[in-house]
């Protein structure tokens, strides 16, 4: 029994030393809320990655309370300047003066953005969209994978 129990601790601690550790840095920050303007960031990421800029695209006509037509969308411009193809995670959360969050979007690289590369991401703000007119302020935060 103590045989295997040692030998359960060593293969363990064999596997924890070949898994790679998760030590991606979360970057967020806060910036006023300004639709249809693009809005230029040149934000140092980590991992070789730069928040370029973000750009909310509002639906043709909004209503009083809900949006008559369409959803929020957000373009999110991320560029990549390190040496390995990379993957992450966005969300953007939309808040009124009051600090109430009005909505979030979230999006995740469905295939890694390649060395040397910059791609616009577009978030849509789905379900929970009712008072994001109201929105004054936003936090974008952007997860690199490993």
């Amino acid at each position: 029994m103590r045989r295997q129990v040692a030998l359960m601790v060593v293969a363990a601690t064999a596997f924890a030393m070949t898994v790679p550790a998760v030590d991606a840095a979360l970057t967020s920050k806060q910036y006023e809320y300004k639709p249809a303007v693009k809005l230029t960031t040149d934000v140092d990421l980590g991992e070789g990655l730069k928040l370029d800029s973000v750009m909310f695209r509002p639906p043709s006509s909004v209503g009083k309370g809900f949006w008559k037509s369409g959803l929020l969308k957000v373009d999110v411009a991320v560029s990549n300047f390190g040496q390995d193809a990379k993957r992450f995670g966005i969300v953007i959360a939309l808040f009124d003066d009051n600090d109430r969050l009005l909505g979030v979007a979230t999006h995740g690289t469905t295939f890694p953005l390649k060395p040397e590369r910059k791609a616009v991401y577009t978030l849509e703000f789905t379900n929970v969209n009712s008072e994001v007119f109201k929105a004054t302020k936003f936090t974008i935060s952007v997860e690199p994978k490993l």
